[in-house]
């Protein structure tokens, strides 16, 4: 089939040749790959297609590189798989397929959705197979002892979830297309009910799924999913992987476009002026772009920006420090930007003030016919170092999202969805607690310690005992009414503390009246449980509290 689909292509004539060679234990045979090297020498070829195994693949390009046929290689599988220093000193640059684990780049809707969670559930880790291949010739190792969380982004484990997560979509698909049908049909009708709905609602081009983790279309005849693979590449000499020059997108009549590959860095310098109320933040980077002739600062859409409800623009403002061309001071092939402007965010406020936030900057092509995507540097390069206000900066990363424009024709009925990539530079955040804890938390104990200590006045002076607990509860409602209000659907950490402070003071309120009340007082047992209840009780409840808050603020880092 490759074969065909090649002289389809570019022709029986500009196809060098097609060579099988058999492999045994995953080696070729010595014989037919010195035959092949031979006449690959003769030809002469452009680009080889490898098609033969990781292990295998290692003796070819080695054959290939010591009778001087260096040629750019494509491989079926993962370069990062082949031996390393067979790859690293290959002279021309190799090549694969990638549908996702794109090099130094996140599924953004994964990353997001990995962060609500804590890390440990998101590690993937299969038993250990005996009879594998791998673990049987002792290919495979036993992992290494690691102190602490393991990291749920590392490559490997993320071929895990991005496995896991295709079968979350399906389900969700499934759900979706059959949420209007019969519950009472049979496995057949509904069976031609979802792919009748999924081959016409979800066809490439005229429409997609909007799925957990990715977007899904299908080819209406073969009903398989058509889905864009990435082209990613070794260059020669530079040891790292990353995104090709060229990469391709589907275009709605099924055929595929060009997209440009921008290489791109932000370098956040400041973050300032958080208003968590407002949803949006102030930020001053640097954007450098490798010198592209399609694609300049133009064509880049900040798509987060804030636009401001008086002018209706984007609060932004650009400044070019390096146009591209030769300099002393910036490289020739680069151009650089200074870009100052606020951006919006989206707070999860359940934590606060023990909250970490992602402040990120989202950059997307402000034209259909200057479509991109973005292959940021590798994280070892990219300078770590922000200012900020009150914020302490935890992790970088970058994540990439394809999205879509929903269009119908108002005339035709016809509808279509217009594809692009989104690139997404964000910085998680977390909030410094200082401030807190002078303002509220040392507050907030002292109530508590004095409303406790009142409880040893003796009960002859009730009312001096009353007086102090209820101005302490009072204390507490206009301490937290003295506060900065935000603007959160959900009760935040704070509020619960508060609202602990409330019910203790008023537990305390409560005890102190039941002591003197005759009933009470009248039976000796009962007056002991309410004196156990106030020295004992009330400040375990408060280590329990304290423990819980403690073990929020470790979750939301």
């Amino acid at each position: 089939a490759l074969r065909e689909s090649l002289v389809d292509l570019i022709g029986e004539a500009n196809l060098s040749g097609d060579h099988r060679m058999r492999l045994t234990d995953g080696k070729p045979d010595a014989r037919e790959l010195a035959a092949v090297v031979a006449d690959l020498a003769q030809r002469q070829p452009d680009v080889i297609y490898l098609a033969v195994g990781s292990r295998a693949g290692g003796e070819v390009m080695s054959a290939l590189k010591t009778a001087g046929v260096t040629p750019a290689i494509f491989i079926s599988g993962r370069i990062d798989a082949l031996p390393p220093a067979v790859a690293m000193s290959y002279p021309s640059p190799l090549y694969q397929i990638s549908w996702d684990n794109l090099p130094e780049l996140y599924n953004g809707r994964l990353r997001k959705l990995a962060v609500l969670a804590p890390s440990n559930p998101w590690i993937f880790e299969g038993r250990k197979n005996a009879r594998a291949p791998g673990w049987a010739k002792g290919e495979c190792q036993e992992r290494a002892e690691t102190r602490g969380m393991r990291d749920p982004f590392e490559a490997a484990n993320m071929r895990a979830i991005a496995t896991g997560a295709r079968y979350a979509d399906m389900m969700a698909l499934i759900a979706d297309v059959l949420r209007t049908a019969d519950r009472s049909a049979d496995i057949e009708t509904l069976r031609a009910a979802a792919v009748s709905r999924i081959t016409s609602a979800y066809a490439a081009g005229r429409g997609a799924f909007r799925g957990t983790f990715e977007n899904w279309s299908f080819d209406p005849t073969t009903r398989t999913a058509t889905r864009t693979p990435f082209i990613i590449i070794l260059p020669r000499g530079l040891g790292r992987l990353q995104l090709a020059p060229i990469q391709f997108r589907r275009a709605r009549d099924g055929t595929f476009r060009r997209v440009e590959t921008l290489y791109m860095d932000i370098d956040l310098v400041k973050a300032h002026r958080v208003d968590d109320n407002e949803k949006a933040y102030f930020a001053e980077f640097y954007l450098s772009l490798h010198a592209n002739p399609t694609i300049d600062i133009g064509e880049i859409e900040f798509a987060n920006a804030y636009i401001d409800p008086r002018t209706h623009g984007r609060q932004l403002t650009i400044e070019p420090l390096h146009g591209g061309a030769s300099d002393r001071i910036y490289p020739a092939s680069m151009k650089v930007y200074k870009v100052v402007g606020r951006f919006l965010f989206e707070p999860r406020l359940e934590t606060f003030p023990f909250d970490t936030q992602s402040f990120s900057i989202e950059v997307q092509p402000r034209r259909s016919d200057a479509a991109f995507i973005v292959q940021p540097p590798p994280v070892s390069l990219r300078d770590a170092r922000v200012i900020t206000e009150s914020w302490t900066p935890m992790v970088h990363y970058v994540g990439y999202d394809e999205d879509f424009v929903p269009v119908v024709d108002s005339f035709t009925h016809e509808a279509s969805v217009a594809p692009f990539y989104k690139a997404s530079f964000v910085w998680q955040m977390r909030r410094e607690t200082t401030d807190y804890f002078l303002r509220v938390v040392v507050p907030l104990g002292f109530i508590l310690g004095i409303a406790y200590l009142s409880i040893f006045i003796p009960m002859a002076r009730f009312d001096s005992i009353v007086a102090i607990q209820v101005t302490a509860l009072l204390s507490a409602v206009a301490l937290y009414i003295s506060l900065p209000k935000l603007d959160s659907d959900t009760a935040t950490l704070s509020d619960r503390i508060f609202v602990f402070d409330y019910m203790m003071v008023s537990l305390m309120i409560a005890i102190t009246v039941l002591r003197i009340n005759p009933f009470v007082a009248s039976r000796r047992w009962l007056v002991s449980v309410l004196e156990f209840m106030h020295v004992a009780v009330v400040p375990a409840l408060v280590v329990v509290a304290a423990y819980y808050a403690y073990g929020m603020s470790i979750a939301a880092q």
